[in-house]
């Protein structure tokens, strides 16, 4: 088996690998450095990309597991196994980030790497966090604040040129100091209770996804314009565009597939499609080609959108994390709570439409 296949391998073994793996996949962090050099005069702006995000990955690694590393470069044997797990799966993006960058240098356009490289939620424990690896989560976000810092001060002086990666950055190191204040009650021997240990983890997650965002909106600032303002259906003429199709289906059913069509149009006509708009539905079309998500019934008034249902551990949606199981929908039309993700365990179906 090559080491390529070793490294895919964490991704779908149940097993924790022996501390040994983790010393190479320290080992592979260091090769980054290698492809800079080798790739540097490159002016294919995605190779770079590629790499600074390589690059960025390393960052975390090597904060993540800096007080379990001896001098010799040997991983103590009472790392926890989050931890471990953490590391792996930062440090197993690596090569793949690699080959891309160099089969895109020989061949471009040959990568199949999309951009921007979006940080999948931390791992999650089945008891407490461990005081020592929030220690190396906050030394991870101390680490991408320092990898930042002086491309940031060059952006701020173009701020009209990088507006959505500085919106980003503000994020990460807010989201950082929150984790940081939590952080501090529990290293100082306080009593703190489970949901400290896990809120504190959640900030520094979130921290750590803008932060690799941040990195790559340096290299290229439309990349994360564009990711961040979204093409969707709601850009479309279709008075259909949100309606489920299991609505769709009674509607045709019922007969009232041509009255529901003018009332649509009507209700376009009025509605002003907002940001947050486009990057839910992004957002949903995404979780479910991931499979992460599924239709489970639609709401009960006009524009009639899908209830979908969480069928991975959990997804997150416009800033919210809903667990396996749950619902959540829309409200298009304010008949909720408000405009916004509405959440429940289960909604109550409706006996029937409203008009």
């Amino acid at each position: 088996m090559s080491l390529f296949d070793r490294i895919r391998g964490v991704f779908s073994s149940p097993e924790v690998c022996p501390p040994e793996h983790l010393e190479g996949y320290r080992r592979i962090g260091d090769e980054v450095y290698e492809a800079k050099v080798e790739l540097v005069n490159d002016t294919n702006l995605h190779v770079q990309l590629l790499l600074r995000t390589a690059e960025a990955f390393q960052v975390m690694g090597n904060a993540l597991l800096a007080d379990v590393l001896s001098s010799e470069g040997r991983v103590s044997s009472n790392l926890p196994e989050i931890t471990h797990e953490q590391a792996e799966t930062w440090f197993g993006h690596i090569p793949e980030l690699l080959i891309a960058a160099r089969k895109e240098s020989v061949y471009p356009g040959s990568s199949q790497v999309s951009l921007p490289v979006i940080l999948r939620p931390l791992e999650i424990p089945e008891q407490m966090c461990p005081l020592s690896h929030l220690a190396g989560l906050r030394r991870a976000t101390s680490a991408m604040e320092d990898h930042v810092s002086k491309d940031i001060e060059y952006l701020r002086l173009h701020k009209e040129d990088y507006r959505a990666t500085l919106l980003l950055y503000e994020e990460a190191r807010t989201r950082r100091n929150t984790g940081d204040a939590l952080i501090g009650s529990i290293m100082s021997g306080e009593y703190v209770p489970h949901e400290t240990h896990e809120d504190a983890k959640e900030q520094y997650g979130e921290a750590l996804r803008k932060y690799l965002l941040v990195v790559q909106g340096i290299g290229n600032s439309s990349l994360i314009e564009n990711w961040l303002s979204p093409k969707s259906k709601l850009d479309t003429d279709d008075v259909w565009k949100v309606t489920a199709k299991l609505a769709i289906d009674d509607l045709r059913e019922t007969g009232e597939y041509d009255k529901t069509q003018l009332r649509l149009k009507d209700f376009w006509a009025c509605h002003e499609v907002t940001f947050e708009e486009r990057q839910y539905e992004s957002t949903v079309e995404r979780l479910l080609r991931e499979g992460a998500i599924q239709e489970n019934g639609y709401w009960y008034k006009v524009p009639y959108q899908p209830v979908y249902q969480v069928t991975g551990p959990r997804a997150e949606v416009h800033s919210k994390r809903i667990l396996k199981g749950h619902e959540f929908v829309w409200d298009y039309d304010g008949s909720g709570n408000g405009h916004g993700v509405m959440t429940r365990s289960e909604f109550r179906y409706a006996t029937e439409r409203a008009d």
